[in-house]
């Protein structure tokens, strides 16, 4: 009786085996490499997805800047010195209008009187000339402010791809103002009723995968304020 006691107790202290053991550690690393994946997985897609994120939110706050101030073209308070009276609107950008002849599909420059003083400042902090252009040789939409020795450029939009950034034209009736080779007539400058500015970056989030994050934004532009004495 003694014996088989023992023996049972030796059957149940053996423990597992080989076997046991390395089907055991097989299926630990089976669920951890399942774990590794899945976990890798998701950064990478919330890293796509904050890359996405910011990509929109760069982008809406450039075309928001563009339309905000473009939309100022022409702006110049009635009265507010003798060189302004309200009968005669000054001559800015070469069509009386604020916007500057030879404007192009991509490139625009506005000039309005923002501080009332009469004359139109060409100091970059003034901000009352501004150009907009697009840098092919750089893919990134430029803004710059003032002009001559006190101009001062910076970035609004990167990675625009040639062909993802493009400004046109609209008079009263709605129809389309095309520049010729050497950009907007004065006669076409002066016709100018609403602008429309497309703009559709685009950029690779992660090295790891091939699509790229994208946005595409279109705004239209009336201009109250265009050629009109306030």
């Amino acid at each position: 009786m003694h014996e088989r006691m023992l023996s049972r107790r030796r059957r149940d202290e053996r423990g597992f085996t080989l076997p046991d053991m390395l089907g055991a550690m097989t299926l630990a690393i089976i669920a951890g490499t399942g774990a590794v994946t899945f976990i890798r997985a998701q950064s990478l897609a919330l890293r796509v997805q904050a890359g996405q994120a910011d990509l929109n939110d760069s982008s809406r706050g450039a075309i928001e800047l563009m339309a905000r101030e473009i939309r100022l073209a022409g702006y110049w308070p009635c009265g507010t010195s003798a060189t302004a009276p309200c009968s005669a609107c000054p001559v800015v950008g070469g069509s009386g209008r604020g916007i500057f002849t030879g404007a192009t599909s991509t490139l625009i420059r506005v000039q309005a009187d923002l501080d009332g003083n009469g004359a139109i400042s060409t100091a970059a902090a003034a901000t009352e000339d501004l150009t907009f252009q697009y840098d092919a040789a750089n893919t990134k939409v430029t803004r710059t402010a003032g002009s001559g020795g006190g101009a001062a450029t910076g970035d609004i939009a990167t990675d625009v791809a040639a062909g993802s950034f493009a400004i046109r034209y609209f008079d009263s009736t709605g129809t389309e103002i095309v520049p010729g080779a050497g950009g907007l007539t004065a006669a076409q400058a002066g016709a100018i009723n609403r602008v429309a500015v497309r703009l559709e970056p685009a950029k690779a989030t992660d090295a790891r995968i091939t699509t790229q994050a994208k946005a595409s934004l279109w705004t239209n532009i009336f201009l109250d304020n265009y050629g009109i004495c306030q």
